[in-house]
């Protein structure tokens, strides 16, 4: 899905923008109990950070030496310098010193300041690294004051439809989403969609990014007509690119499912989940777990729908495997033996954790998702 948006030392009128993946976990979400995953949300740091002081034997203290001898022999504000204080700065945060690499990049913005005027593009880009690192550290207030700055005069550096333009917008709705400002990320959200849909074709890649942003703030602010219609076009593009097979589809079909149970589509929920069984049963074999969960979804939404009877059937389907394959003495057989036993009682269904069906798409998730 997407990448992390970057900080190039130059940006080309019509050139894109890369930068490392901010390996991130999406935020949970759920209904009615069923707890799942906001589809594509990450969040939180690439780790704990690190405030002892780096020691003597990494290579981060030969990248501080180098820097060092540029800053005396070219100059604070030479571009190599600034390149030189990006890697440092990069590599800070990549292993966990994000304190160590927000101070880096403020001195990089301090020194990008001198030499650039304030409209210039790379001057823009420099501030939006800045704005990123205290996003790593979840400081959202920080990082979307940077990002407010940036789009003051944005139109000055690029063209709307620039590239650079549309990350830079972007990358501030991602803030404003997870500051809690959801009707202004959902504006700009949707501001982004309209151009890449108008005037950039199907570019799967970014299109994806701000249609998982769009899905997301929907979500929470609970206009689950939109996310689902969202959901859609998501799912259209997987197909597009790696068949409906792929774990990819699979995930935003079980996410579409979810939508359908928050406006009460039990039919259509129900449907979309067998839809899903069917593919995994097909490629994954009757007693693979992500086959077993799948199951177990299709029937708790056969619950949602009033068909307590198939949804036991679907069950004693899962328990027999279960009990081949586990053992009758497993807990989670014997959960599953409970929850059988109170839908024959015709008590509640229990609640499950969020934490199953990860095992396809969590990587991808963390490997490919972030910030434009």
């Amino acid at each position: 899905m997407l990448t992390i948006i970057a900080s190039q030392e130059s940006a080309s009128p019509n050139g894109s923008i890369g930068a490392p993946v901010n390996s991130r976990l999406p935020l949970l979400r759920g209904y009615g109990g069923n707890i799942g995953y906001i589809l594509g949300r990450p969040f939180g740091s690439r780790g704990p950070s690190i405030e002892a002081e780096v020691p003597e034997d990494s290579p981060l203290k030969a990248l501080e030496k180098t820097l060092e001898i540029r800053k005396r022999v070219l100059g604070t504000s030479h571009p190599k310098t600034l390149k030189s204080m990006r890697t440092l700065a990069s590599q800070y945060a990549s292993l966990g010193y994000h304190q160590k690499s927000i101070g880096m990049y403020e001195e990089r913005v301090r020194a990008g300041s001198d030499v650039y005027g304030p409209e210039d593009p790379r001057l823009l880009i420099i501030k939006n690294d800045l704005a990123l690192s205290y996003s790593r550290v979840k400081n959202f207030a920080a990082a979307a004051k940077i990002g407010e700055e940036i789009n003051e005069i944005l139109p000055l550096a690029f063209s709307p439809e620039d590239t650079n333009f549309l990350t830079l917008r972007y990358n501030l709705g991602y803030f404003y989403e997870f500051q809690g400002e959801l009707s202004k990320s959902a504006a700009i959200y949707e501001e982004v969609l309209r151009v890449y849909k108008t005037s950039r074709g199907r570019d799967t890649r970014s299109l994806n990014l701000v249609l998982t942003g769009l899905e997301s703030v929907y979500t929470r602010l609970g206009r689950y007509n939109d996310a689902l219609r969202v959901c859609k076009d998501i799912l259209e593009l997987q197909q597009v690119s790696g068949g409906e097979e792929s774990p990819q589809a699979l995930w935003t079909m079980k996410v579409i499912a979810q939508h359908y149970q928050s406006l009460r589509r039990t039919k259509d929920a129900v449907a979309t989940y067998e839809r899903i069984f069917l593919i995994r049963q097909r490629t994954r074999g009757p007693e693979h777990q992500s086959t077993l969960n799948s199951l177990s979804d299709l029937a708790r939404a056969y619950i949602d729908d009033g068909q307590k009877e198939e949804a036991k059937k679907r069950l004693e389907e899962v328990l027999e495997v279960m009990e081949r394959i586990r053992g009758q003495e497993h807990p989670d057989t014997l959960d599953l033996m409970d929850t059988i036993a109170m839908i024959s009682l015709g008590g509640e269904i229990p609640k499950e954790d969020g934490n199953d069906d990860l095992d396809d798409v969590l990587q991808d998730l963390v490997d490919n998702m972030g910030i434009l």
